[in-house]
């Protein structure tokens, strides 16, 4: 019986020994790898580039918003029939009543205000016109020693065939010279070889003043004769 219990133990302790030896030299097998969690970065760089383009978009809109104000601003310049000016030049002498001279950087220019012909009084191929005089007379009273606004006329050439300024012709006080002498009578509307910015408003002033029977248009303003230009 001793033998057979001794035996037994015998078979028991090798298979042990057996055992641990089969499983310490077993491959050691790696525990699966945890699945990789999403990248934080991956995930919001694609929002931050999506972030930086919205600025440009605004600039984009920014720019066509400009755009559509310059061309506003230039379609508004387009329809002004002069170029606005701001300098005063004095009046130092007066030739006649559509004819005069101003003091500009030191140098004299005579003057011919655009849209207007009074009578003439100097013109050594003529008589003396009838109302020259008064017209004369009217703008010395009007002009001479004053400051005056010159303002050119693009549709018009800068000078005449007499190398005068063709000007529009504003006193400091804010008279148009050029409309106030036909609307009263002391000019005729004139136009010559092409349309000016003040034609229409000349024509309508010289048809009033026709009408009142102000000054040239007076029916005995050339008595005796009574023989109106």
């Amino acid at each position: 019986m001793r033998k057979i219990y001794f035996q037994y133990c015998v078979v028991f302790l090798c298979g042990a020994i057996v055992g641990s030896v089969l499983i310490t030299r077993l491959p050691n097998r790696a525990a699966p790898a945890p699945a990789p969690k999403p990248s934080i970065e991956k995930i919001t760089l694609p929002i931050q580039a999506s972030a930086k383009r919205i600025p440009q978009k605004d600039n984009v809109s920014t720019s066509h918003q400009d755009i559509k104000k310059s061309t506003v601003a230039a379609a508004i310049e387009s329809t002004k029939p002069f170029t606005q000016a701001s300098q005063y030049f004095h009046v130092t002498k007066v030739i006649d009543g559509d004819t005069f001279d101003v003091l500009i950087n030191g140098t004299t220019e005579r003057i011919r205000p655009i849209g207007i012909d009074s009578p003439e009084t100097v013109d050594t191929r003529k008589t003396v016109e009838c109302f020259g005089k008064e017209a004369s007379k009217k703008t010395t009273e009007l002009l001479l020693y004053k400051n005056v606004r010159l303002e050119k006329d693009p549709a018009q050439e800068d000078r005449d065939i007499y190398g005068r300024l063709l000007r529009y012709v504003y006193r400091d006080d804010g008279l148009f010279f050029n409309q106030w002498m036909i609307e009263n009578g002391y000019a005729h509307e004139y136009t010559y070889k092409t349309p000016y910015a003040f034609q229409k408003k000349f024509k309508d002033a010289q048809t009033s003043a026709r009408e009142q029977e102000k000054g040239l248009w007076t029916p005995n303003a050339c008595a005796p004769s009574g023989d109106l230009p």
